[in-house]
């Protein structure tokens, strides 16, 4: 084995180390995460988890009982939409250092990401010449 493919091989086994201590710090940041939302008049609060995951309502004051139904349920909505909001932007927050260039991870923790766009199914060299695939056996 040449010295020039060990060092190649230990490069990319340090490589894998690196990563993998990257995604295990991930995934323990991200089981962590927990947004709690108190809605306007503290009508209602919401803690939303990881995943998007409702994980508690409470009713902090009597002001729920001021509303119908149909505005109870408006404000619910709401305020679980903008703490599972609140809780995307953090999960993204983690994830963004993971992320190559040009990948914003706000989109990729919503599925609204173009991955295409930066890792696209035929790569490129950085001449821009489609890298060619190594001849079949």
């Amino acid at each position: 084995m040449s010295t020039g493919y060990a060092e190649q091989m230990e490069e990319a086994l340090a490589q894998y180390q690196r990563r993998r201590e990257e995604l295990v710090a991930f995934q323990r940041d991200a089981a962590e995460i927990a947004v709690t939302v108190t809605a306007p008049r503290k009508v209602v609060s919401v803690t939303i988890g990881n995943g998007g995951t409702v994980k508690e309502i409470k009713f902090p004051t009597a002001a729920y009982k001021n509303l119908s139904g149909p505005e109870l349920a408006k404000v619910l909505v709401t305020t679980i939409e903008d703490a599972r909001s609140q809780a995307l932007d953090k999960m993204a927050d983690l994830l963004a250092p993971m992320l190559p260039p040009g990948l914003d991870p706000r989109q990729v923790v919503r599925g609204s990401a173009d991955l295409h766009k930066v890792m696209p199914e035929d790569p490129v060299d950085l001449t821009g010449a489609a890298v060619s695939q190594p001849p079949a056996h």
